[in-house]
């Protein structure tokens, strides 16, 4: 593998699932492309439906058709009926990808930050390879330790082998654990945050807990550690941010989580928060808790944890989770890991994190350079140098 002469000039971010407001797509595409506009490349998102809605200010394309996952069915006529229709939009969908890289320029590099793996591979096989610029794929699950969710990457990643694709995840552990799926190394980019200066005052004892109101995300574990806290007076107040994520909108046991929070007190947000409020709810914390189930990120990241450790807030992250291990490796040095199903534990970190976060942020030099390195001039420097090597 050697270094390309290639010179970039316009940056297509490819986005075949944003849709709306919601996770983190919308602000990861226009952090990135003002980061690209700074160091003068020309910017284009393409997207579905409502993409210029979406993304204003910024050169939307929106040709790629609306994406919609299959919906869970059951009965073999059922799945078979599936299967054929998931055929049938991949072949679309292929095509439509073929010719938007048939109409790219010279200098273009496509950014492909999130997808599915069986989308990633419908958007390999459409790659041409020689003399077609350079397509760069951000992976950013995990395979989860079962043999037929390594198959199905594998295939996916096939196409990664022709000529001008660079593959990246977003952990260190991340791309250890899929590179031996990759028929290529798979380097590392790193999840951006906002890069915003705080200038919000910190409330002593405020402790949030922000993103998508998810199972995996640790949502149902919140009210008994609310109590916990009571139950200590350890003089912690709570701010939950718990939007409907689109796929678990009818969810009974989320909602009685989300009305039990309330009747605890809790400040409870349900509406998806523009940048710059979340930067805001985030920065005035002096903790931060990132509940999420362990097993999912082990190797995954979290923006949410990158914007809190930026931020200069108390951090409580699961033992066991690329969170722990990163705080270690990069001198982090208030980030505190827990055994998340104790309650009085996570309590305990929480206090302790929280004393932390109210006093004055002055990060170390190992921990300045790893803030620096994960804004979003960081993520596309890394994502250019990932692209100029074959």
């Amino acid at each position: 593998m050697g270094v390309s002469t290639f010179m970039i000039h316009r940056l297509i971010l490819l986005s075949p699932e944003l849709s709306n407001d919601a996770g983190h797509q919308k602000e990861y595409v226009s952090l990135l492309a003002d980061a690209a506009g700074t160091c003068g490349l020309e910017t284009l998102a393409v997207t579905g439906p409502r993409g210029a809605e979406l993304l204003p200010g910024i050169a939307v394309d929106e040709r790629l058709p609306a994406f919609e996952p299959p919906a869970p069915t059951r009965g073999l006529v059922a799945r078979v009926r599936r299967k054929l229709e998931a055929v049938r939009q991949a072949r679309h969908r292929s095509e439509v990808y073929r010719h938007l890289f048939e109409t790219r320029r010279a200098g273009d590099l496509t950014f492909l930050h999130t997808a599915p793996y069986p989308e990633i591979g419908v958007i390999l096989d459409a790659w041409p390879g020689d003399g077609a610029g350079r397509l760069a794929v951000m992976l950013r699950s995990d395979h989860d330790d079962d043999p037929a969710r390594m198959a199905q990457i594998r295939r996916a990643l096939r196409g990664a082998a022709k000529p001008g694709v660079s593959i990246l995840a977003d952990t260190a552990d991340l791309a250890q654990a899929l590179g031996p799926l990759a028929p290529r190394p798979v380097q590392v980019a790193p999840a951006p945050w906002s890069g915003a200066t705080n200038t919000v005052a910190r409330f002593p004892g405020r402790v949030g807990v922000f993103g998508a109101r998810r199972r995996h995300k640790g949502y149902l574990r919140l009210p008994g550690l609310v109590q916990a806290a009571r139950r200590r007076e350890a003089g912690l107040n709570f701010v939950v941010h718990g939007y409907p994520h689109r796929e678990l909108r009818d969810d009974p046991e989320l909602d009685q989580a989300g009305e039990a929070l309330r009747g605890l007190g809790v400040e409870v947000i349900e509406e998806i928060l523009p940048s710059a409020d979340m930067q805001a709810h985030v920065a005035a914390c002096a903790a931060v808790l990132l509940p999420y189930d362990r097993h999912i990120y082990r190797y995954g990241s979290s923006g949410m944890f990158v914007q809190a450790v930026a931020s200069g807030c108390g951090v409580v992250v699961p033992t066991g989770t690329w969170m722990q291990a990163e705080a270690a490796r990069s001198g982090l040095e208030r980030v505190f890991d827990v055994d998340i199903d104790d309650a009085d534990a996570t309590v305990t970190a929480l206090v302790e994190a929280a004393r932390i976060g109210a006093q004055p942020h002055r990060p170390g030099a190992a921990e300045a350079a790893w803030i620096e390195g994960h804004t979003p001039h960081g993520l596309l420097t890394r994502l250019l140098d990932a692209s100029r090597h074959d």
